[in-house]
């Protein structure tokens, strides 16, 4: 089997005729137009994808940058609570500058709260009436 979408040259055998008709007959032009179109479809996908990754990667970095920050952050307000601790401070006097870690949130349910009903259900009512 060939390869419709191989190029066709001239070999001292074929005529310059016989390869610009089957350069040119309705089948090839139409597998090279769907050639073309998904090439094109290919190089877009591509380029969206490295735009998405090069967001993803940025979202990340400053994400972990953030972390790293308030981590160290915390660390010295817990080294200067703890000094003003030593030096007399009660807890109920540094209440106010107590920070609390951060709290993972429960999943949220979805908006329709309504009651739910099986396909065979619905499906069932839909037959008797």
């Amino acid at each position: 089997m060939t390869n419709p979408t191989a190029l066709k040259t001239t070999t001292p055998g074929n005529s310059n005729a016989d390869t610009q008709a089957a350069d040119t007959s309705p089948l090839d032009r139409e597998i090279a137009t769907h050639v073309e179109q998904i090439r094109k479809q290919a190089e877009a996908k591509i380029e969206a994808i490295h735009v998405v990754a090069k967001a993803h990667r940025a979202l990340t970095d400053a994400r972990e940058e953030f972390a790293r920050i308030d981590k160290q952050n915390a660390d010295r307000l817990a080294a200067a609570t703890a000094a003003a601790r030593r030096a007399g401070f009660t807890d109920k006097e540094l209440a106010q500058w107590a920070i609390s870690e951060p709290t993972k949130r429960a999943p949220r349910r979805s908006a329709s709260r309504g009651k739910r009903t099986r396909v065979a259900d619905t499906d069932a009512a839909e037959q008797t009436h």
